[in-house]
């Protein structure tokens, strides 16, 4: 059976269940086959820079989308920040470990921590539809996708695809679902794969 960690081990080879991953390697991240493998923690190994992001910390940005999605624990940062991209619009994600050298960082991270859980901002797909679940800002806000070509375009980009046109994901990019990371483009939902308990939260 192949070891479907193998790519991305790093310096921890010896904890079957860390990684340490390389944000420039541009392998697929297997997300559910490595937390079948008993992967419970993911590391990135440089900070995501947000105030001039490059395809990298797009990358990074999926991994820790992805990871969240399963439960994993995620060990990241953030560097530079940036002002179009606000705290709250990643609060769905695994909190970081420090955000840039803002002195209000422990803060920021510790009202993340109080703030996250499983669920917050995910997708589900439905027959002929898909659904968006939001609750970034305390309230649930729902949205029904049935537009095919919006939908490939989600998928797109929940594939990986940073690159896909702003036109194709207008809708989303107005409602603060895919951010604008310079020239490209990251979808801030999961796709719902593990339920929390009481699934109600979500």
């Amino acid at each position: 059976m192949t070891d479907a960690s193998a790519p991305w081990r790093a310096d921890r080879a010896n904890q079957a269940d860390w990684l340490k991953v390389r944000m420039r390697d541009a392998v697929p991240f297997p997300a559910g086959d490595l937390y079948r493998s008993g992967v419970r923690t993911v590391e990135l190994d440089q900070p995501v820079d947000l105030a001039t992001p490059s395809s990298p910390d797009c990358r990074g940005l999926d991994i820790v989308r992805l990871a969240t999605a399963r439960g994993m624990r995620v060990i990241w940062e953030v560097g530079a920040t940036s002002p179009s991209i606000g705290a709250n619009e990643l609060s769905h994600l695994h909190p970081p470990r420090r955000i840039g050298d803002d002195p209000d960082g422990p803060s920021q991270i510790a009202a993340w921590w109080e703030g996250f859980y499983l669920g917050r901002c995910c997708w589900r797909q439905g027959p002929g539809f898909l659904q968006i679940r939001d609750r970034r800002d305390r309230r649930l806000v729902k949205y029904t996708l049935t537009e095919p070509d919006l939908i490939a375009a989600l998928h797109e980009l929940d594939q990986g695809n940073h690159s896909v046109s702003a036109e194709a994901v207008r809708p989303l990019l107005e409602e603060r679902l895919v951010l604008a990371m310079g020239e490209l483009f990251w979808l801030a939902p999961y796709r719902m794969v593990r339920w929390p308990d009481p699934s109600m939260t979500v």
